[in-house]
């Protein structure tokens, strides 16, 4: 059984994670484009919408497959991952 406290920093340590990736993500966009603000700034959202689109695609997928293979589990996690990225998305 995992220790509460752990459960909240292993928590607190993948967030601090995807902000730092998410940073560095954005960060390498903009020092590779070399773009007015604007113009980055569209192609930042039109990246992560793509990203988020291929996430939900793969998720959809992934639970279909696993729908046949009498493991519900599996493929409820599929399709609560894709609505989160649809949600993303939608924001």
């Amino acid at each position: 059984m995992r220790n509460t406290n752990d459960a909240i920093g292993n928590g607190a340590v993948r967030n601090s994670l995807f902000l730092n990736n998410l940073e560095g993500w954005i960060d390498e966009i903009i020092s590779r484009d070399g773009l007015a603000d604007k113009e980055l700034i569209k192609t930042i959202k039109e990246r992560f919408q793509h990203s988020m689109q291929a996430n939900i695609e793969h998720h959809r997928f992934m639970m279909k497959s696993t729908c046949g293979n009498d493991d519900q589990k599996k493929a409820d996690r599929h399709r609560l991952m894709a609505d989160a990225y649809q949600a993303l998305l939608n924001m």
